[in-house]
Order: C-alpha cells, then structure tokens, then sequence
C-alpha cells in the first residue's frame, strides 16, 4: 500500500508558555493531503497553539513542523503563501468596508483582485461587501474571515472555530462550502471545533487532544470501528419488563428498565441476537429492538476520560 502523502506534519512538537508543565507534550499530528482534518479537545488542550505553531505564529521550541513535506523553519515565506488561514477571530479593519479588507490583502497575496468578489460570492457577503465592517454581525465577520483566508485560493486551510457566531443555516451553509472545496478544489482542510456534531458530518479524519497529548488519530471511519464494539446502545421492548431485566442480567449484561424499555450498554451485535433468542425462547413478545452506535461526542468523551 502507497504511503500516505501528508501535506501537514509535526514532529514531537512540544511547547510551554513558562517554565512549569508544558502545554503540548511531543505532538505527531499528520495531516493527509486532500483531507478534511478534525482537530478536536477541550478548551485548553493545546488546539489553538498547535495550530499557531504550524502557521509560525509562535516560535516553536522543540520539535518541527512540515508542511507540502517542506520544513516550515527554513522557508516559512515560501510555505505559508499557499496556507490560508483564520485563527481565533479574524483580524480585520471595522472602519474599512469587506470589499476593502479583502483588496489590501489583494496585494499582500499578489492576486487580482477579481478574486475578491469570487472570495465573497464564496461566503454569501455580495450583497453587503460595501457595508463598513464595525457594523457586521459576529456571523457576518466569521464569514469574512473564511474570505480572507479562501482569497488567494490555498491549497490548505487551517480554520480555527469557524463556525463560531454562525446561526443553524449560516453553519450548514459553511459545512456545504468546506465540502465543496474539499471535493473540487482539492483543498486539504484542517479545521478545530468544539461543534463534534457538525465535524462528524464533515471530516474524513480526526486527531483528538487532551492535556496536551494525542489521544487519537486517524479516519473517523478507524475511529467508529475502534470504539464500536464497546458502545452500542440497544433499546428493548417486550410485554414483560421485569423479566427481560433478569434474562438479560442473567445473560451477563446490565441493563437500566425504562417506562416500557430495557437499555443494554456496551453489548456486540452478536450478543444481542442472544438476548433476543433468550427472550423469545421464554415466551416473551419482543416488540422492538433499536441499536445506535455512538455519536462524536460520546467517543470523543470516552477517549480523554481514559
């Protein structure tokens, strides 16, 4: 099998503000090329200053960051002209109107400035890009600050929380974009979000950090396979409750009995064909069986409370 080509990759990346523990602790993370990379953990697990070292917004101290498999300290200049990026909020100028922002950076990126209006059809702002930028809704900006970071059109994209301050639509319509990106473009997209919801609907792959250590990282697909077996969640229900609890207690399974249910946690799909052979064998009437794998959020919070 091909070895994968990584288009981001750090190598024992650590890093501390003080002298005391540091914040990240010989981080490895590998990005695929034409991936979209979820980057996930805690409010201060080390996203945003891993994401700052990659963009050489912070000088790194131990470790070295790759990025097009060319070692960012050496030619940072060069590197970054193909990144785009927005971390934390975007920084842009309230008294200068969107379409103004977006020329000055025109000639910081040495691009025509026909990209500024395909920049800002991208992000839905056509119709307000004369409007001053103080007078913007926090969405509003969130969205130029996509703009900004798509103007040059970068072959990688690293966005920290994009998705902050967008309402249910403004949020379906970003994850619609970064697909569209992803899939026509071939932008390779590394995106942080405490949103585990909407970033189960839009990454390929996920790296999850905790305490400053990965805790995982690979496919989402590896990922559900990974925790799968240990998380299905089955929902019974039959004409006789009580008895179903002690069949499936006897059976070696806990269980919970609920206003006409019994919920099994951690059971295989093998299992459950045991149950329910059990409960029929014994003349129960078994009216439904429901199973749902675990969601992100239930995976991701079995992982960091390992």
């Amino acid at each position: 099998m091909q070895t994968p080509l990584h288009c981001v990759e750090t190598r024992s990346l650590t890093f501390g503000y003080s002298s005391t523990e540091p914040v990240l602790k010989s981080i490895d993370l590998k990005v695929e090329q034409g991936s979209i990379y979820g980057f996930l953990g805690p409010n201060g697990a080390g996203k945003t200053t891993t994401l700052r070292l990659i963009l050489g917004l912070l000088k790194i101290q131990t470790g070295q960051v790759s990025i097009f498999g060319k070692d960012l300290a050496k030619g940072r200049l060069e590197i970054l002209r193909q990144v785009g990026s927005m971390i934390e909020s975007p920084s842009l100028y309230g008294h200068l109107t969107a379409y103004e922002n977006l020329a000055l950076l025109c000639k910081v990126y040495r691009c025509s400035t026909d990209a500024i209006n395909q920049a800002l059809e991208l992000v839905d702002l056509t119709q307000t890009k004369n409007k001053k930028v103080s007078q913007f809704s926090l969405g509003m900006k969130q969205r130029l600050g996509i703009a900004v970071a798509l103007l040059h059109r970068p072959p990688l994209l690293i966005l920290d929380e994009p998705t902050n301050g967008l309402d249910p639509n403004g949020i379906i319509e970003m994850r619609a974009l970064l697909k569209k990106l992803n899939k026509e473009s071939g932008t390779t997209i590394v995106i942080s979000s405490h949103l585990l919801a909407e970033i189960e609907k839009l990454v390929s792959h996920v790296g999850i950090i905790h305490q400053g250590k990965m805790r995982f990282q690979g496919t989402l697909e590896k990922l559900q396979l990974l925790t799968r077996q240990n998380n299905d969640t089955v929902t019974i229900e039959t004409d006789n409750m009580p008895a179903t609890k002690e069949i499936v207690e006897q059976l070696g399974h806990r269980c919970e009995v609920g206003e006409g249910y019994v919920l099994i946690k951690n059971i295989t799909k093998a299992n459950i064909a045991v149950v329910n052979a059990s409960l029929v064998a014994s003349s129960i009437n078994v009216y439904g069986i429901s199973s749902q794998t675990s969601y992100l959020e239930n995976i991701f919070m079995e992982i960091i409370n390992r």
